[in-house]
């Protein structure tokens, strides 16, 4: 009996390693399907990938016995969703593995901007103490507007509960929270809100969700710090709301234009920038290992998946 292949699209370090010992009766594959022997090709049964990599509909068309779609992260937004529906694949995600992570990332990225930290590191290096300090701002009391409540959203909600923020949210649905109150539009939140915290996903239908409509309803003294998708956000409008003065500040790990930081940015005021690394930690990575192999063995085993898309 042949063994049945998994190929992997992910370049992540002990990912292929980790796979393999694992699952040992499974052959794990690296590289572009059109390089590979076209006799392995026809046997791959799932494929390992990242949304932002994703799966096209030409590449399935090309895998006969595909079955099954595994993101390591939580992104899907450059798989063909309905093409895997079509052809009656699976498609499942790591949502929530790295959400931890991703919540503590968004709240050092805000206190960093709140409180001025690369400013005052940069000053107190330069031998100054204290002189012409900026204003700086605190959490307590705020109130902290949610874009997404999902695992991230949620995460994110229970710190700011540590700091005495006042927290509401925008999603889809109402989800019947006691300690956060719901918001029907992106809008009405910008309004109701002092900060904003985007976890939206990079789906088409939110692309650039987050515009200057978005921006003058947060107000001047408003901050926003974005640890979804960049496509989520309108880059120029947020550009221009901070040269403008209409916004007070902004903090941004995710970019329209990965791995590129677009130039209109680099020249901002008041904003803090980090390089896509909200959800990398060695907790994270282990969560995302072990939530991939549970969704793998699930197909292989005719269970339902952990975290399914389609």
């Amino acid at each position: 009996m042949m063994r049945p292949v998994v190929a992997t699209r992910l370049d992540v370090d002990g990912l292929f390693q980790g796979l393999r010992r694992r699952f040992p009766d499974i052959l794990f594959v690296e590289g572009r399907f059109d390089a590979l022997d076209p006799a392995v090709r026809a046997r791959i049964d799932a494929i390992v990938t990242s949304g932002a990599i994703g799966a096209a509909a030409q590449e399935m068309a090309v895998l006969p016995a595909l079955r099954l779609i595994a993101c390591l992260g939580s992104g899907h937004e450059n798989i063909d969703v309905a093409e895997a529906g079509r052809r009656g694949i699976a498609v499942c995600t790591g949502a929530g593995a790295n959400a931890e992570t991703v919540a503590d990332h968004a709240l050092a990225l805000l206190l960093s901007l709140v409180r001025q930290v690369p400013l005052l590191d940069a000053r107190t290096r330069q031998g100054a103490w204290r002189q012409g300090l900026p204003a700086l701002g605190t959490l307590y009391g705020k109130r902290l507007g949610l874009l997404g409540f999902g695992a991230i959203g949620q995460a994110v909600a229970q710190r700011a509960a540590g700091f005495g923020m006042q927290t509401r949210y925008f999603s889809r649905s109402d989800r019947g929270v006691a300690s956060a109150r719901h918001c029907g539009s992106l809008v009405a939140l910008a309004e109701g809100s002092d900060i904003v915290v985007c976890s939206l996903p990079g789906t088409q239908d939110l692309l650039h969700a987050v515009d200057a409509k978005f921006f003058r309803a947060l107000g001047p003294d408003g901050i926003f710090v974005n640890v979804g998708r960049g496509t989520s956000v309108h880059t120029q409008d947020l550009a221009d709301a901070l040269n403008e003065g209409r916004l007070a500040g902004a903090a941004l790990d995710v970019y329209e234009s990965e791995p590129d930081v677009p130039d209109c940015l680099l020249r901002c005021p008041n904003l803090v920038l980090s390089p896509h690394v909200a959800g990398i930690s060695a907790a994270a990575a282990a969560a995302q290992f072990e939530l991939l192999s549970a969704n793998v063995a699930a197909m292989r085993e005719g269970r339902a998946l952990l975290t399914p898309l389609v």
